[in-house]
């Protein structure tokens, strides 16, 4: 007997210490001050993802946010299903695009139907903004990409600007090579950008080179290659420079598989995942946007250096961008980098000039191509112009397929594209092509979006509702916890322990399975507080019974149990029909219900009987009682 009840602690204990595992996310994050939380976002971004994602989500109702459902404005023209499907494809990629503009913690962008789209965004507090641009049209740009070199020297004027202004954030050593507790260990320390180095190299190619090559109009993909050695073009490295003096460059990294098999270096600069909320504070300081954007008008840099072999040629206006997510690049040892790249602030032309694009895979009459993933775009009449002169001015040269700011991707282009009709090559698989298509046509819908229905919950409102409710929990879990107390004594001292062992598994495996918890959800979860304590009342009521018919104490616990499971499990399966038949047939607010409902039904069959079960063996057995407060 006694062994048995000590596998059964060992169990009991087990799913406890499992439970406040999945729970300590939740309670960890709810305990961080505002700037605390600030400085973890900025210094360490994958773990504070990792936090959020194995913590307990609140629901729109909770924490407020938008609730969109989108629909494709056919009214005035007659489109065919596969239009219809291609316009869904090209709104879907320019919602996703913009979303990421607001750092929503797993939005939700599905497709609802053959003409719909449906949008949440959890704990958006700008909701006019966020519907503006979800309601604009797409705005599709073409735009030079600067050197390397420039970019390098811009940065180390930004080093300045930030030094000169007192504005270095996080003073405190930011812990980006340090090993996290709970997250993956710290990538190997990599060579950082010097802007003070890396200047031996030419910005472009001379441009009759790409005259001379023979090759077909195209615009090459500048992606990385594992091939080329960085040790030919740094002079020094990182572990000389001063990081005092470079709180912005630092945060720069560089890998040397990152270059082409033919030696040059790519335009674009690498940021350390973990860098990148870092990076984006930096750059969205109006000073440095300033200085990073007027380096070559106010000629900080040698203009000459990178100006074209055209003596019309003025400084440009300047900004910085940042890559796709499905540009991002993978390191040989599996460290994950953004794109950044210093672009024309003035596009060469805009998505207007665009008639088509398409996925294809290049025959076998161009060896270089054969079999591989292309993308083909066919320019409007005025738009081939437009595009020639372009291609021949920058020869060698980066231009970005800029979507709603973001770099989708910067193919380079190979030779001067007459006829409007261009080839991109470079792209790694036949479905990267195939997104990349669908941002290109993505510039202009052939139908607007239309907003079908849309939700606000204002932060605050969601907070009243966090405060009420859990108000409401509180004082029905009060109220329960003192009429067992009072009622059954001993008895209700067991049963008010499982029921708060009940509430820790119910919000542990809502963390463990990333359910989302909203106003119905704790709705269900106040439900649960009665129906957990039903069990331990028929039970109860059974010993009682028992007892007065004269059997021992130990005879009419075994039989209160016994007789009271099948009226419990009875009780239990019925609701849990109920509950399954709402999650089936139920709305989203409804299934949350479903959900909590559900698992608190399983959760305290599990507490009610097992548990409690087990306190009276162990109280029974180790004291040798012959009765209890009952």
């Amino acid at each position: 007997m006694i062994k048995s009840i000590r596998f059964k602690i060992i169990f009991i204990s087990l799913i406890l210490l499992g439970s406040l595992y999945y729970l300590y996310p939740t309670f960890y994050l709810s305990s961080l001050s505002p700037d605390k939380m600030k400085r973890l976002r900025l210094t360490d971004q994958a773990q504070l993802q990792d936090l959020e994602e194995r913590s307990i989500k609140l629901g729109l109702d909770l924490q407020g946010g938008m609730h969109l459902v989108l629909e494709l404005d056919d009214s005035e023209m007659s489109m065919s299903e596969d239009d219809k499907a291609d316009a869904i494809a090209r709104a879907l990629e320019i919602i996703r695009t913009r979303v990421d503009q607001f750092g929503v913690s797993e939005p939700i962008i599905q497709r609802a139907g053959e003409d719909r789209l449906i949008v949440e965004l959890a704990g958006v507090v700008d909701t006019a903004r966020a519907r503006s641009l979800v309601e604009q049209s797409a705005y599709l740009e073409f735009k030079l990409v600067k050197p390397q070199g420039m970019f390098l020297e811009a940065l180390k004027l930004a080093d300045e600007t930030v030094l000169e202004n007192d504005l270095v954030l996080l003073r405190e050593e930011t812990p980006a090579e340090e090993e996290t507790p709970g997250t993956a260990p710290a990538e190997k320390p990599r060579e950082t950008l010097d802007p003070l180095e890396l200047f031996k190299e030419p910005a472009a190619q001379d441009s009759a080179e790409a005259e001379l090559s023979g090759q077909p109009d195209t615009l090459e993909g500048t992606l990385p290659s594992a091939e080329g050695d960085l040790e030919d073009l740094l002079s020094g490295t990182s572990a000389e420079a001063d990081e005092s003096k470079t709180p912005l460059s630092r945060l720069f990294s560089y890998d040397a598989s990152y270059l082409r098999a033919a030696g040059r270096r790519e335009n674009e600069l690498l940021v350390p995942l973990q860098n990148v909320p870092l990076v984006k504070e930096y750059l969205s300081l109006p000073q440095v946007q300033e200085t990073l954007s007027l380096v070559e008008v106010k000629n900080q840099v040698d203009f000459l250096k990178y100006r074209s072999e055209f003596e019309d040629d003025e400084p440009d206006t300047l900004e910085v961008l940042w890559g796709d997510d499905d540009t991002d690049f993978i390191g040989a040892d599996g460290s994950v980098f953004k794109r950044i790249f210093l672009v024309k602030k003035t596009p060469e032309m805009t998505g207007q000039f665009l008639a088509d694009a398409n996925a294809t895979l290049g025959s076998g009459m161009d060896p270089r191509n054969a079999n591989k993933p292309l993308v083909l775009m066919q320019m409007t009449g005025e738009g081939a112009d437009v595009f020639e002169a372009v291609t021949a001015r920058y020869l060698q040269r980066d231009l970005a397929i800029v979507l709603d700011k973001i770099v989708k991707f910067a193919p380079r282009i190979q030779s001067r594209i007459p006829g409007g009709r261009a080839q991109i090559e470079g792209v790694p698989t036949m479905e990267k092509a195939r997104d990349l298509a669908i941002v290109l046509r993505a510039g202009q819908l052939p139908t607007p979006l239309t907003i079908a229905e849309s939700r606000t919950v204002g932060p605050s409102l969601g907070a009243d509702s966090i405060r009420k409710s859990s108000r409401a929990a509180l004082i029905g879990l009060g109220l329960v916890l003192v009429f067992m107390l009072i009622y059954y004594r001993f008895g209700g001292l067991v049963a008010n322990i499982a029921l708060i062992f009940d509430l820790v598994i119910i919000m542990a495996v809502l963390a463990g399975f990333n359910a989302t918890l909203t106003l119905p959800g704790i709705a269900g979860l106040i439900l649960t507080i009665g129906m957990a304590v039903d069990a331990n009342v028929l039970i109860f009521e059974r010993i009682r019974e028992e007892l007065r018919f004269g059997k021992t104490l130990r005879a009419a616990i075994d039989t209160g149990y016994e007789r009271a499971f099948s009226t419990i499990l009875d009780a239990n399966v019925t609701t849990f029909i109920t509950a399954v038949v709402l999650f089936q047939f139920g709305t989203g607010p409804i299934k949350g219900f479903a959900v909590t409902l559900s698992i608190g039904l399983a959760t305290s069959m599990f507490t009610a009987i097992y548990v409690t079960r087990v306190i009276f063996d162990l109280w029974t057995t180790r004291k040798k009682v012959k009765s209890i407060a009952l």
